[in-house]
């Protein structure tokens, strides 16, 4: 695990990774949380403290219902159980911990025990439990059977977050629910969920109004292309692409609403050439497959050391850069907002880099491949 812990460190990620949905939802709630994480990270005493609040009944009204209705808060040192025996005496590491674990716990309180208080009269145990399982899967708990199934995935030891992964599938079904009622969710239930949806998009909408200004302003500074792929069977959707530079702000949902639309539509959308390919129809190594999909998302869900043992053997890493078998196990498991900054300074200098890499810092997805040529949707340059 020291490799998972290594490269899921150095960073404030809980803010736009796995506590995305409720930072969007609700900004400002999320700014104070945001003070206590930063506290937590400098002084261990101040996660303590989080720790007792939240679970006491005199300060929090909601902790006697939170429990029994089944909220899972984190009462271990990390997130998903990242363990090892070296990392505790890594500096930082122990900080980095404390900061995702305390920002993560408060979401998950603050989110439980708002909704409760916006529902009219006495809330039943039956409607605690419907919200602390939305709460858990929006805050990448898996819940229920994908709980089940994250559990099963975890023990054979091979995926980096298999709860964080099948809460993205449980979260866009909890959409689902909301939109098209079934005798799965309470009429309560569904118009509370609803209204924190409703939220998120609004949040989301800012958010990215926020990141296109400022992708516009520096691709006009470095002459560069800029635009956001709306085609959900591209694995560029959502993402705001400057150059060859992608920045992903929707928190592990992309990747599995990519993976489903593919699936559901039979159909590909290339990034180097913007064109749909149906699965399945060509005969060439390179054309895209059911079982191929199915395959390439499996392998973007692999943890450190299994991902490089994968690309030893294919002899390609899963971005497409070739590599040998010792460059492909020998890799350092650098933090991942680290790399991300650099890959990003690699492509469009230092100053747009760093940018660029304070989103990666709290959690945004933040890539740079080689040169693909593509159409551009808000095509963006200096003079035209």
């Amino acid at each position: 695990d020291l490799p998972r812990a290594l490269m899921s460190a150095f960073d404030f990620s809980a803010v736009r990774r796995q506590g995305g949905f409720f930072t969007s939802a609700h900004p400002l709630r999320a700014t104070g949380h945001m003070k206590k994480m930063f506290a937590a990270w400098s002084n261990p005493q101040t996660a303590l403290e989080v720790v007792v609040a939240i679970r006491d009944s005199k300060i929090n009204k909601w902790a006697p219902m939170q429990e029994a209705a089944g909220l899972d808060l984190t009462t271990e040192a990390t997130e998903e159980g990242l363990k090892s025996k070296l990392s505790n005496r890594i500096p930082v590491l122990p900080a980095s911990n404390r900061a995702y674990v305390t920002y993560m716990n408060l979401q998950r309180v603050a989110a439980f025990g708002a909704i409760m208080e916006a529902q009219p009269g006495k809330p039943t145990l039956e409607f605690a439990k419907e919200v602390a399982d939305f709460v858990n899967i929006a805050t990448g708990r898996s819940s229920g059977r994908g709980k089940k199934v994250a559990a099963r995935l975890e023990g054979i030891k091979l995926f980096w977050a298999p709860s964080y992964v099948v809460s993205r599938f449980q979260l866009l079904a909890k959409a689902l629910q909301v939109v098209a009622p079934g005798k799965h969710m309470s009429r309560a239930a569904r118009k509370a969920i609803g209204k924190e949806l409703a939220r998120y998009i609004a949040g989301q909408s800012v958010y990215y109004a926020l990141l296109g200004t400022a992708a516009v302003l520096l691709a006009d500074e470095l002459d560069k292309e800029v635009d956001v792929e709306r085609d959900l069977r591209s694995s560029d959707f959502g993402k705001v692409r400057i150059g060859n530079t992608r920045l992903d702000p929707l928190s592990g949902l992309a990747q599995t609403s990519v993976f489903l639309a593919r699936m559901a539509t039979g159909k590909v959308k290339t990034t180097t050439k913007d064109e749909l390919k149906k699965l399945n129809e060509g005969t060439g190594p390179y054309d895209p497959t059911y079982m191929g999909t199915i395959l390439r998302f499996g392998r973007s869900k692999l943890g450190p050391l299994q991902g490089r043992i994968v690309s030893a053997l294919m002899g390609e890493t899963y971005e497409g850069k070739e590599v040998t078998p010792a460059e492909a196990m020998l890799e350092f498991p650098w933090p991942l907002s680290i790399k991300g900054s650099t890959e990003a300074m690699e492509d469009l200098g230092v100053p747009a880099g760093t940018i660029l890499g304070i989103w990666s810092l709290f959690g945004d997805g933040l890539q740079s491949f080689e040169p693909k040529p593509r159409k551009s949707l808000l095509k963006k340059r200096r003079g035209a």
